[in-house]
C-alpha cells in the first residue's frame, strides 16, 4: 500500500462566507472554464494579502498581478477574475497610474485596475481556509524561497545581512493579541485592523519579512508596516528587550542640510544674508523641537488643537507635496515665520524640466540622506557587533545590552555630519523599587513610571488615568479596572487584562531606569 505524499498546508483568509457563495453561483451559471474550490479560495484571499502590505484606496481595493495569479492558478486565472467582477464579488475601478494589469486598455501602460470586496462583504469577519493541494502548496513555498534566495545575488548581500539579522528577532504572539485586543475594546482598532496587524506578527514568526529596498535607499519590510504600540512591546532579540534608537526630528533635520547647501549658492550678499538669519531661527527651533513650535504657531493663529503627531503628519505632507500644495496651515506658518525659506521649498518642489527638479526631488532626497546615514553608515557598524536587530526607516530597534553602543554610534556620525538634532533611545524600562520589579512600556506613554505596591502577581497593570476618555469596560470584554494603591498612598482607578490576556511579568531583568525616554 503505497501512503499518499504529504506536502503541507497553506493558510489563506477571506470575508466569512464569501467562498460559498462564489461557488454556489459558479455551479449555478456553469461557466466554459474549470475553478478548484482551492483556486477560488487563492484568488479571494490576494485583496486580503495585499491590503496588509499596500495602502488601499477609500474603498479597500488594490493592485492584482495578472502575472502572479497565472502562475499560481493556471491560464484560467482571467476567466476567474472576470467572473469575481462581473458577478457582484469584487469591486474594480480603473486607476491612473500603477504597473499595467490585465484588465488596462491594450498599449495603455498609465492605468491599472485595482479590486476590493464588494460592498456587501465589508465588515464581515474573515474565514480561513486551508490549501493543501501539493503542486500549489509547492509554488507558493518555491517562490518565497526564491525570494530570499534571491538576497543571496550579487548587490543584494546587504539585505541577506539583514535577514540574518532579523532572524534573532523572537516575537511574543500572545501578548501581541493582548495589546490588539485591548486596543480594539478601547475603540482605537478596529477588527481588520487587528487581522493585519496579527497576520504580520505571524509572519516575522515565520520568517517572512517582505524585505526589501528602494531606488532612493529606503529599506521595507514587514516592521516598518506594523504598529508602533507591537514594535514597542512585543519583541525581543538574542532573549534581551528590543529597544529603539531613532533620530529627533530626522526629515526637519536633514532639511536643514538642504537648506544650507541651497543658501550658499545665493550669489546675492544681501539675500544671502536674510536667508542665513532666517536658517539660524529655523536651527534653534530645531535643537527646540521643530514640530511643537509649528504645532503652537498652527493653534494660536487658528484656534486649533492640534497635538504634536498631527503636526508632524502634516508638516511631511507638506514636504511631500507638489508647490502651492499640501496642508494651507503649515503652509501659512511656515509663510509667516520662514518667508525665505519657503520660497527655496517652492524652488526646490518645481515642475520645470528644464532645472530637471519635479516636485518629488526634495521628498527623494531627503529620504536619500536618511538612509545614508541609517542604512549606510550605522547599520553596517552594529552588523560587527554580532547581535540582532531591524530598521524603521530612521530608526533601529537593538536588544539591550548594545543600545548605549549603538546610541554612541548614531551621535557620532550626526555630529559628524553637522545635522542639527540627536538621537535617542525608547523602549522598556524596569523599575524597581521596595524589591517590586515593574516593566513600564512607552505603549501608552505614560507620563511618568509608576510603581505598585499591591498587584496580584499574574498582572502588570499600566496606569491609563491620564487618557482623555476612559476605556470602556464590560464583564464580557477582556478589560477590567480595579482600584490600587501607589507610592502616594491614594486611589486610583487603573487598567488591566484579564487572564488569559494579561501582561506577564516579565523575568530575569534588573535594568533600571526612570521615564519613558533614557
Amino acid at each position: 500500500m503505497t501512503l499518499p505524499i504529504s506536502y503541507g498546508t497553506i493558510t489563506v483568509k477571506f470575508p466569512k462566507g464569501m467562498l460559498a457563495d462564489v461557488q454556489k453561483r459558479y455551479t449555478e451559471l456553469a461557466p466554459n472554464f474549470i475553478a478548484k474550490e482551492y483556486q477560488w479560495a487563492f484568488l479571494l484571499s490576494q485583496v486580503w494579502y495585499l491590503k496588509r502590505s499596500i495602502d488601499p484606496d477609500s474603498q479597500g481595493r488594490v493592485p492584482l498581478s495578472y502575472k502572479k495569479l497565472k502562475f499560481y492558478l493556471g491560464c484560467h486565472a482571467c476567466k476567474m477574475l472576470a467572473f469575481l467582477v462581473d458577478q457582484g464579488f469584487l469591486d474594480a475601478k480603473r486607476n491612473k497610474g500603477g504597473r499595467k494589469s490585465y484588465w488596462a486598455d491594450a498599449g495603455d501602460a498609465s492605468f491599472c485596475i485595482h479590486y476590493g470586496y464588494a460592498l456587501s462583504y465589508h465588515g464581515r469577519k474573515l474565514e480561513k481556509y486551508e490549501i493543501k493541494n501539493g503542486p500549489l502548496v509547492i509554488k507558493i513555498r518555491n517562490k518565497k524561497k526564491e525570494k530570499l534566495d534571491s538576497y543571496m545575488l550579487p548587490g543584494n548581500e546587504f539585505l541577506w545581512m539583514l535577514v540574518n539579522a532579523m532572524r534573532h528577532v523572537k516575537v511574543d504572539l500572545d501578548l501581541g493579541e493582548s495589546i490588539l485586543k485591548g486596543l480594539q475594546v478601547s475603540g482605537e482598532m478596529d477588527w481588520e485592523t487587528l487581522e493585519r496587524e496579527m497576520d504580520k506578527l505571524q509572519d516575522i514568526q515565520n520568517g517572512d519579512y517582505h524585505i526589501s529596498r528602494d531606488r532612493f535607499g529606503r529599506v521595507h519590510s514587514v516592521f516598518t508596516n506594523l504598529s508602533k504600540k507591537l514594535r514597542e512591546a512585543v519583541f525581543t532579540i538574542n532573549g534581551e528587550p528590543a529597544v529603539e534608537i531613532d533620530i529627533k526630528s530626522a526629515q526637519p533635520a536633514l532639511l536643514y542640510l538642504i537648506l544650507k547647501e541651497e543658501i550658499g549658492k545665493e550669489v546675492d550678499p544681501l539675500v544671502q544674508e536674510a536667508l542665513s538669519e532666517e536658517l539660524a531661527v529655523y536651527r534653534k527651533a530645531l535643537e527646540g523641537d521643530i514640530y511643537e513650535f509649528l504645532r503652537e504657531k498652527i493653534n494660536q493663529k487658528f484656534g486649533l488643537a492640534w497635538d504634536r503627531n498631527k503636526t508632524k503628519l502634516r508638516f511631511i505632507a507638506f514636504l511631500y507635496s507638489m508647490k502651492r500644495h499640501g496642508d494651507k496651515k503649515v503652509r501659512s506658518a511656515i509663510e509667516e515665520h520662514f518667508p525665505a525659506i519657503l520660497s527655496i521649498l517652492d524652488l526646490l518642489k518645481t515642475k520645470n524640466e528644464l532645472v530637471t527638479r519635479k516636485h518629488s526631488w526634495l521628498a527623494q532626497e531627503l529620504q536619500r540622506r536618511e538612509s545614508t546615514l541609517v542604512i549606510d553608515t550605522v547599520v553596517p557598524r552594529i552588523m560587527i557587533l554580532g547581535k540582532g536587530y531591524f530598521t524603521v526607516h530612521d530608526a533601529i530597534y537593538v536588544p539591550l545590552s548594545i543600545q548605549k553602543r549603538t546610541l554612541e554610534l548614531f551621535n557620532l556620525f550626526i555630529l559628524k555630519n553637522e545635522i542639527p538634532t540627536i538621537a535617542s533611545s525608547k523602549g522598556l524600562i524596569q523599575i524597581q523599587e521596595n524589591g517590586i520589579g515593574l516593566l513600564v512600556s512607552t505603549i501608552d506613554k505614560p507620563k511618568l513610571p509608576v510603581v505598585l505596591t499591591e498587584v496580584p502577581p499574574e498582572f502588570l497593570v499600566l496606569d491609563f488615568s491620564f487618557l482623555s476618555k476612559p476605556i470602556p469596560t464590560h464583564p464580557n470584554t477582556i478589560m477590567s479596572h480595579k482600584p490600587v494603591i501607589y507610592q502616594n498612598d491614594k486611589n486610583h482607578r487603573c487598567w488591566s487584562f484579564k487572564p488569559p490576556w494579561c501582561f506577564r511579568r516579565p523575568e530575569n531583568l534588573s535594568y533600571k531606569g526612570r521615564g519613558d525616554t533614557i
